[in-house]
This record gives C-alpha cells, sequence and structure tokens, in this order.
C-alpha cells in the first residue's frame, strides 16, 4: 500500500507540474514559458497567455486597453479578451503572420541570480527570405518563469 501511495503522489505532482508552464527552475522552465506563451497567442488562448505574465505588465496592457476608445474593444479591457477575442479578429493580416511565425529558438541566456532570463524567438517576416531572432525577457516570480513587457507592444509598436 505504502508503494502505491508514493507512487500514485509522485504521478499526480508530476503531472500537475507538467500541466503548468514555466514552473521549472533554470533555463529550460525560461524557455518553456516563452514557448507556452507564444503557444497561447498563436491559439487565441487569451487565459494562459495573460497568466503567463507579469502581474504588472498585464496591469499595464489592462489600462491601455481602457484608454482606448470603447468602440475598439466593445468595452472589455481584459488580457484575455485582448488574446482571445480582440487580436484573433482586428490584427491586420501580416500582423498575425508574424505572430504565427514566431518559434522558440535554440539559445537561452540566465543571468547570475537566476531570477531573470533571455529566451532567443525566431520568426521569418512576412514576404521576407530569412529569419530574425529575438531576445525576450522573462522573469522568475519564485513560483514560475514570467513574460515581461518586452514581448507585448505596449508602446503600440507591431511584434
Amino acid at each position: 500500500m505504502r508503494i502505491r501511495t508514493c507512487v500514485l503522489v509522485s504521478s499526480v505532482a508530476l503531472a500537475a507540474a507538467c500541466g503548468t508552464p514555466g514552473t521549472a527552475e533554470g533555463e529550460a522552465g525560461a524557455a518553456d514559458a516563452v514557448d507556452a506563451f507564444i503557444t497561447a497567442i498563436q491559439n487565441a488562448d487569451g487565459e494562459t497567455a495573460c497568466d503567463l505574465m507579469r502581474p504588472d505588465t498585464r496591469q499595464a496592457l489592462e489600462m491601455l486597453m481602457a484608454w482606448a476608445p470603447e468602440d475598439e474593444h466593445g468595452g472589455e479591457a481584459s488580457c484575455v479578451y485582448l488574446f482571445a477575442e480582440l487580436l484573433p479578429e482586428e490584427m491586420p493580416q501580416q500582423e498575425q503572420e508574424a505572430i504565427m511565425s514566431l518559434e522558440l529558438g535554440e539559445t537561452v541566456e540566465l543571468d547570475e541570480d537566476g531570477e531573470t532570463a533571455e529566451v532567443e524567438v525566431v520568426r521569418i517576416e512576412p514576404g521576407a527570405e530569412e529569419e530574425s531572432t529575438d531576445m525576450i525577457q522573462v522573469h522568475w516570480d519564485g513560483e514560475r518563469w514570467r513574460v515581461g513587457e518586452d514581448l507585448i507592444p505596449l508602446d503600440g509598436g507591431g511584434w
């Protein structure tokens, strides 16, 4: 009985850990968080995308939406609405294609304190012959890695 209980508890703990992206410490967790965020945006999964964001970034994004004219967001100024409804419906085709071309790169650079990492993201711009890369910064909050403001165009710029 004792062995079965340990195996069951271990299996449940492993399943829980595997189900929450970005919870592993170090480079693997940082890369997992960015990969899950990209996948969430590409799939219009607003819940996951917003859950992977730093709280201050999410709040800033929602404040920007609240300041936008109501006809741009139908009075709904939530992060989840932005990624699940507004972007897929209202984003210009070229920017949608840019988002769909995003994928996780191979490079992850962890800083000395282990609380900030830069993760490579690769994209092929529509019409471009070569891929471009960006380094996306993520932050460890003690429980999981979270995407900061540099992956989200809070300045009104494109992706």
